[in-house]
């Protein structure tokens, strides 16, 4: 081994060296290399010699690695804290190019067709002064479709980790109470009750969730 060690060999090296050695000395019929039932034992071996040499080029690899990553860290005075600072500076970046471009989406739509006010008051006047055709033409179902662009185009530059609460967004104020009669309270049996819930899960869940 001093022989190896002056060699500028690992003490990995040495003990492959060590195995082959022993292999080439006891040959596959020796009784030494062979079980209780006379199964030649010398394969076992060797594939024990195998992992552990991978393993062990697997451990310098690792370590190859992270000196490298320390080296560049040292050198570039970069850190993991910087890098996801900036990750999250370009993230705001593009939330804010996001929300200018939603701003212009509308330009070429009519005033009265890209608020969600004047909709919802033309909806709601559809099914107080006639529930009857409103209910048969399934209007509560369609709500959501109605509804999604506008809710859409507000939600573009949301970010659900710094603000989790929907209360106090346009969107959610405007259709919160969406055909509710003014002095009465909601009927729960009423499907459009369900027009908020809805619009929370086909927009702002699926949003939270790509984030």
């Amino acid at each position: 081994h001093d022989a190896l060690e002056d060699a500028g060999l690992d003490p990995g090296t040495w003990a492959i060296l060590d195995d082959d050695n022993a292999t080439s000395t006891n040959g596959p019929n020796d009784p030494d290399q062979e079980d209780e039932y006379g199964r030649d034992l010398s394969h076992h071996k060797v594939t024990r010699r195998d992992e552990r040499t991978r393993s062990r080029m697997a451990r310098e690899a690792q370590r190859a690695e992270a000196r490298c990553r320390l080296k560049r860290t040292d050198e570039e005075g970069w850190s993991s804290d910087e890098g996801e600072s900036d990750e999250l500076r370009y993230q705001a970046k593009e939330r804010e190019i996001l929300a200018a471009k939603g701003n212009t989406v509308m330009d070429d739509v009519v005033m009265e067709y890209r608020s969600l006010r004047t909709i919802k008051k033309r909806f709601e006047d559809w099914k107080f002064l006639f529930p009857a055709t409103y209910k048969s033409a399934f209007v509560s179902i369609s709500l959501p479709t109605v509804f999604t662009p506008l809710v859409r185009l507000q939600l573009f530059g949301w970010d659900p980790l710094q603000r989790p609460v929907l209360e106090g967004m346009d969107w959610h104020d405007v259709l919160f109470n969406y055909g509710i009669a003014p002095g009465a309270n909601a009927n729960l049996e009423d499907p459009d009750t369900d027009l908020v819930p809805n619009l929370v899960n086909k927009l702002v869940a699926q949003k939270a969730a790509d984030i």
